[in-house]
């Protein structure tokens, strides 16, 4: 069919104006159907042409025909000069045009003009509609979050997010429209970071930024990229999930770390005791007394003391089950007893705390590392005490004290540094190592002062980690 189709009772009248329409509309087909019904329209057609042809004629049952079937189909009304009442019934349309006659003669080029317009204006409004289709559907499929925020008086507000959204951050659709952004997925940390990424957003600024945010299920990281509607308000954001890539660079950075200090170990605090040992045992050859020998025995223990604590750190990095069952009595019972405590005694207070989550052989070194950092750092005999730590009726972690002489508050700071001891005979791994493995748990390890003046160690775990049942110790 036509591109341009003209409805006339009469169309041999219309004969000279198709003439002229078909020259000056050329990429346009023009042709005529005589009557007036909307018999003729189909899904080719363009612009629907209607000449009323007298003052009588009706043109809202043929546009009400038309409108029914393609609701967004141009029209043009040719109407007879003195044609106001054709002209009262289309003027509410959409999309309608109406062009008068001049006398018994109708201006084609006004008309070619007029059609030519709206055929080209409906053609980009069509397009449009198809961008905006396929753009919905990316909008929908796409497996990053995404949300559509329109800025107002600088606040974020939601216009719609996308199913990857929903399922990443665990905030429905409908309880986010109209609400801030800010409001769901900002920490109250990073209000200020916020504000200045609203600002860059709203300066037309593009960016890529990596940000923490707040899910349903807690903080996550992701990388944040906009896109902004040129001349708009209106801001779409993505948001790729990072959390485990970052995790795993933080691992990468830590294991990297570990290496150096490793290697600064082997190269300089086993090469100590390597130098020792060899000087007694060259001692020994020429003088033969007993005493280079008992000195030849302790460099080597210490080496042997040393090597083990770097076996236990490198286990440590590959081998954590951090879901495992631990009871917290009868695991600090077995590890006093694994350590010499000549005249010191252990008391524990874990009343109404059984068992945690964590891996059982970490937390029995860490106990060890303790009991043994009590003991060896104190010239006499102590009590070591270990118990509960609770915070409004809730278990928030456990506590190893002793009533010995504390820890020298200028050298606190060094303390789990890795080689620093301030016993003669310590490898300077022991604090270290139950840094390292409070550590690997998502734990949080402080040092202070006991209320007897003793060095107090406390572990608290974050969330949900570390807690368990009330089965039995």
């Amino acid at each position: 069919m036509a591109d341009v189709l003209i409805v006339s009772a009469d169309g041999g009248k219309l004969a000279t104006l198709i003439r002229e329409l078909d020259d000056r509309i050329a990429d346009l087909d023009v042709s005529v159907a005589a009557g007036t019904d909307a018999g003729e329209v189909d899904e080719s057609t363009e612009c629907l042409v209607f000449d009323s042809g007298s003052a009588d004629s009706a043109p809202g049952r043929l546009l009400g025909e038309v409108r029914s079937a393609y609701p967004t189909l141009p029209f043009v009304l040719l109407v007879p000069p003195e044609g106001a009442a054709s002209i009262e019934e289309v003027l509410v349309a959409d999309r309608t045009t109406v062009l008068r006659r001049r006398g018994d003669a109708t201006d084609a080029a006004m008309l070619a003009n007029r059609v030519q317009t709206l055929v080209e204006s409906d053609r980009r409004e069509r397009k449009l509609e198809r961008e905006r289709e396929r753009f919905d559907t990316l909008f929908e499929v796409l497996t990053q979050p995404v949300v559509e925020v329109e800025f107002r008086d600088g606040v974020p507000i939601v216009l719609r997010v996308n199913r990857a959204f929903e399922e990443v951050f665990g905030y429905e659709e409908a309880t986010m429209v109209g609400r801030s952004l800010d409001e769901f997925v900002v920490p109250p940390e990073r209000q200020e970071e916020a504000v200045s990424i609203n600002s860059r957003v709203q300066d037309g600024e593009m960016f890529a930024v990596e940000v923490t945010r707040q899910t349903a299920d807690g903080e996550r990281e992701f990388l944040l990229q906009n896109a902004v509607y040129p001349d708009s308000d209106v801001e779409f954001a993505m948001y790729t999930d990072i959390t485990e890539r970052k995790e795993r660079e933080r691992e990468l950075q830590r294991q990297n770390e570990r290496l150096e200090q490793f290697a600064s170990v082997v190269s300089h605090d086993l090469r100590n005791p390597l130098t020792v040992a060899r000087l007694q045992a060259e001692f020994a050859e020429e003088s033969g007394g007993d005493e280079h020998f008992e000195r030849l025995h302790t460099s080597h223990e210490r080496m042997d003391a040393m090597i083990e604590d770097l076996l236990l750190l490198a286990r440590a990095e590959t081998s954590v089950d951090t879901d495992g069952t631990v009871a917290l009595a009868s695991r600090a019972k077995r590890a006093w007893e694994g350590v010499r405590t000549p005249g010191s005694k252990l008391e524990l207070d874990l009343s109404g705390a059984s068992e945690i989550r964590g891996d059982p052989e970490l937390l029995g070194h860490v106990f060890e590392n303790l009991f043994r950092n009590a003991v060896d750092h104190n010239d006499r005999p102590v009590t070591v005490r270990v118990g509960v730590l609770a915070e409004n009726g809730e278990r928030t972690g456990f506590y190893v004290e002793d009533d010995g002489c504390g820890i020298d508050p200028d050298s606190a700071g060094q303390a789990t540094d890795y080689g620093y001891s301030t016993a003669e005979s310590g490898t300077g791994f022991g604090l270290s190592i139950v840094a390292e493995f409070v550590d690997r748990h998502g734990w949080e390890l402080t040092i202070g002062d006991s209320t007897d003046g003793g060095a107090r160690f406390e572990i608290r775990w974050q969330g949900t980690e570390g807690t368990g049942t009330n089965s039995g110790v």
